[in-house]
């Protein structure tokens, strides 16, 4: 279209042409009014009819609602009744700005025709030069901005700037106190400098504007600010992705846009805390904690764990996970075997450290572990008192003897438990409980069991040690054996053992888990181990575990006497010796005197002594048992023949008491020294009673030899040892010399009656035969009640010898006889004489021939051994004298 034949614009009275009126869309004030009162009537019906039914409570209610909702309704058509009286005026305006956005439209859209032909017609055309830009970049090295063509605005001045900003604020106010959809988080909020600002404590603070002053124009993001720290500064890109997805809420078809915003920006929060929590878990992982602390994190579901305390043994047992929170940013969750734990442990809001988080949890879990501990250690009745144990919360003190306090803490980077100060011992205790029951508290308690007992044990060795006592320690082997006698579960086992006591007898401390218990014990080496043949416990009534000094020294003596009166006991059990022991009334004891009454008639058969025999034990200074035993005679018909005093033994002849003494290591032979004692004192009674009724006179008596004389010139002693040992001792100058060696040994009652008898009768016939001949004649002893005579028949022909033996017989109603014949059958090529048929054919008192032999009283046998050895001389040495002439000579 050419300028010529476009239309011109005409002009009226000097006016332009008329703007048209804008009705598209528009509702008349009638027309609201009456559907507003349809509305209301047809609500008025529906309440009427629905009332009846509901209870009181609920009819006000809907009749309150239904009434605030009608005011709501009038309030809108009352502004706009008030609009109402402007109405042309509004229409006039609402006509100017369409007309108005027309005309913009056709300028813009004039703009981009020019702006697509100067595209199209660019290239057709040269440029024109810019000289003046290309002098400003040769001069100042820069172009300026050209000033010409533009219209410089004029500033506003700083009253127009507070209205601006007034009527802002005033708009702001009035959308905010109309919405229904600001979150209960961003309901604190201030409206300044014609922007609202929304304060969510410790997450954000974001500023919001309102587009414009239309009723429902959006609001937009114009600044976020983060509310914690540590935060990261956020990048241009961060920040630009923040405020589009924040506009597009805002603006977007949303219902609630600002409880979606809060949505949005609450997310955006949670991320970043997680990843600042997590570059902060980085950090630690490779420093600190390295080796015990290790993450893992989820970005899809937001969720970061920490697994802290990790081992070999202990790998992802203890887990710390963040999470977000329905009512809080970031909720802990605590888990220990995969359990959850219950905790009060929140978050910091103003301030991240995952370092603090760890601390917490940590400190939390060492606490339950110790109090736990605590808790068993309290419980039981330890060898702490209730006042030597504490527990403030982070560590367990705990006096486990009187001079060593052990405190117990738990690393807070390695979850180790450490015992404080490093006693011996501590460290081969911590690392079993780090290595293998990591974390368990019966495991620390069992460590302070065990290292209780180790300082106990040793504080009590070396009290045992200054008070003479020698420390013995049980081997593996013989430890199990002890503990299967004592039906003990101990592993803490050691003897004591005092200088004077036989080897086999110790007392044995048992460290027990609560308690310490001794023991007085017989040890003895098998061939299956050791065995605890004997224990018995002493009650020490110790108000500490450990002994004093004194308590050492009078558990020496209670263990002395209890080693001394268990031997005796067992050795008078075992032979079955009645007895009782305990005080007697009337007999005056020592404080630690133990006193035993014993059957003799049980202990030995004897006539002589009276039925009981006391017999106390009394500790001394020098660590022996002084054994002393008192009995009756019951007679004192013998006691003169008895010494008044020996080595141990003492006899009153006056009262007819005897008292035997002697010290003893304890546990030594106490019984056997008395059984010994009395069995030899019964044996040199016993010999009296029976020399005495064999004529034998006692001459010099002791405990140990007998001296006694017989056949007016004859004597001999008898040597007595222990038990019933005795033995003969003859004069080189008796006859009777080769008896010496046939009475010796244990002679029985009946025994040494025949024995006695023997040597008395056979007195006479010893004499005689001592003047015999030696050169023809042999005398051999062959029992002391069985000789033979042994005759050199050399000078006789065709003969050997001659042999005749002699017995002694016990003949009932006549006594002992003397037995002579020639006849022997058990020896060969000996020759019998017919020359003493005439001895063996005798018939005079107290004489009897037998025809091959003669038997005769003992007053009658000198003269018929004298016969028979006149007989043989005279065969075998005819020049030889006789024996009447020989002892003339």
């Amino acid at each position: 279209m050419t300028a010529e034949a476009a239309d011109p614009i005409v002009l009226k009275n000097g006016q332009g042409p008329k703007i048209p009126h804008v009705s598209e869309n528009f509702v008349s004030f009638s027309l609201i009014t009456s559907r507003v009162i349809d509305n209301f009537y047809t609500e008025l019906s529906q309440l009427i009819l629905t009332l009846p039914s509901l209870p009181d409570q609920a009819k006000k209610r809907r009749i309150l609602d239904f009434l605030v909702s009608c005011r709501q309704t009038f309030i809108k058509l009352l502004v706009l009744s008030k609009w109402s009286k402007s109405a042309p005026e509004v229409s006039r305006a609402i006509d100017v700005v369409s007309w108005l956005i027309g005309q913009r439209n056709c300028f813009i859209n004039c703009v981009y025709a020019l702006q697509e032909l100067k595209v199209s017609l660019g290239p057709a055309r040269l440029r024109n030069p810019d000289l003046q830009t290309a002098l400003e970049v040769i001069m100042l090295g820069r172009t300026q901005l050209s000033t010409f063509d533009f219209i410089q605005a004029d500033p506003l001045s700083p009253q127009s700037i507070l209205d601006v900003l007034h009527e802002l604020n005033m708009l702001i106010a009035f959308r905010l106190s109309l919405a229904t959809d600001i979150p209960p988080k961003m309901r604190k909020y201030r409206i300044k400098n014609g922007r609202a600002t929304f304060t969510v404590a410790n997450e954000f603070e974001v500023d919001l504007g309102v587009v414009s002053d239309v009723e429902n124009a959006p609001m937009f993001l114009i600044d976020f600010r983060f509310l914690f720290s540590p935060s990261r500064p956020l990048t241009d890109s961060s920040r630009m992705m923040i405020e589009h997805k924040s506009n597009e809420i805002l603006s977007g078809p949303t219902e609630y846009p600002l409880t979606d915003l809060y949505n949005f920006l609450h997310s955006c929060i949670v991320d970043e805390q997680l990843q600042i929590y997590f570059q902060q878990g980085r950090v630690l992982e490779q420093g600190l904690w390295k080796h015990t602390l290790s993450m893992s994190f989820n970005t899809e579901e937001k969720i970061l764990t920490f697994y802290y305390w990790k081992s070999n043994i202990a790998h992802s047992r203890y887990s710390i996970t963040l999470s977000p929170a329905s009512d809080e940013i970031l909720e802990v969750v605590w888990k220990v075997d995969g359990t959850q734990k219950d905790h009060s442990i929140q978050l910091q809001k103003d301030v991240i450290s995952t370092e603090n988080l760890l601390k917490s949890i940590v400190a939390l879990h060492s606490k339950q572990i110790l109090a736990d501990a605590y808790d068993i250690l309290a419980s039981s009745p330890q060898f702490l008192h209730s006042n030597d144990l504490k527990f403030n919360g982070t560590e367990i003190v705990a006096h486990i003897t009187a001079h060593q306090v052990l405190k117990i803490i738990i690393q807070t980077v390695t979850g180790n438990v450490l015992f404080t100060p490093p006693l011996p011992g501590v460290h081969n205790i911590e690392q079993t409980i780090n290595e293998t029951n990591i974390h368990q508290p019966e495991a620390i308690a069992q460590g302070v069991t065990a290292l209780t007992h180790q300082l106990l044990s040793e504080s009590i060795m070396q009290t045992a040690k200054v008070t003479g006592w020698e420390i013995h320690r049980l081997n593996t082997s013989r430890i199990e054996d002890v503990r299967k006698a004592l039906n003990t579960k101990s592993r803490t086992i050691f003897s004591l053992h005092q200088g004077t006591w036989l080897s086999a007898w110790t007392v044995l401390c048992v460290l027990n888990e609560h308690s310490v218990d001794w023991y007085v014990a017989r040890l003895v080496n098998g061939e299956d181990g050791w065995f605890v043949i004997f224990h018995e416990p002493l009650d020490l009534k110790l108000a500490s575990p450990v002994p004093s000094y004194g308590q050492f020294k009078m558990m020496a003596l209670d263990a002395s006497v209890s080693v001394s009166k268990s031997t005796f006991s067992w050795s008078l059990k075992a032979r079955g010796i009645r007895f009782h022991d305990g005080p007697v009334p009337g007999v005056e004891l020592g404080p630690h005197d133990q006193y035993f009454v014993l059957d003799v008639s049980s202990l030995l058969p004897t006539d002589w002594v009276k039925t009981a025999l006391h017999v106390c034990l009394s500790p001394l200074k020098s660590g022996l048992i002084r054994v002393s035993a008192q009995g009756s005679f019951k007679g004192n018909e013998i006691l003169k023949f008895l010494p008044n005093r020996s080595r141990h033994i003492e006899i009153e002849v006056e009262t007819g008491k005897f008292k035997l003494e002697t010290e003893f290591a304890p546990g030594g032979p106490a019984f056997e020294f008395v059984y010994e004692q009395v069995t030899h004192l019964n044996m040199i009674i016993k010999f009296l009673v029976i020399a005495k009724s064999f004529d034998l006179k006692p001459q010099n008596v002791s405990m140990e030899e007998l001296s006694f004389s017989y056949a007016d010139d004859l004597s001999a002693s008898v040597i007595f040892s222990k038990g019933e040992q005795m033995s003969l001792s003859i004069p080189a100058d008796n006859p009777q010399k080769p008896l010496e060696a046939l009475f010796q040994g244990i002679f029985d009652t009946s025994k040494l009656k025949r024995t006695l008898a023997c040597f008395g009768i056979t007195a006479s016939i010893f004499k005689l035969v001592a003047g015999f001949d030696k050169n023809y004649v042999y005398f051999i002893v062959r029992s002391p009640a069985n000789f033979r005579l042994y005759y050199d028949a050399k000078n006789v022909e065709n003969v050997t010898a001659f042999a005749i033996e002699i017995k002694i017989r016990k003949h009932e109603g006549k006594g002992s006889m003397i037995y002579f014949t020639d006849k022997i059958p058990d020896v060969s090529n000996i020759m019998r004489l017919e020359k003493l048929q005439e001895v063996w054919q005798l018939k005079e008192d107290g004489v009897v021939g037998l025809g091959e032999g003669v038997a005769c009283t003992p007053a009658a046998a000198t003269a018929i051994l004298e016969k028979i050895n006149d007989i043989l001389m005279a065969e075998c040495a005819p020049e030889a004298k006789t024996i009447q002439a020989a002892g003339s000579a």
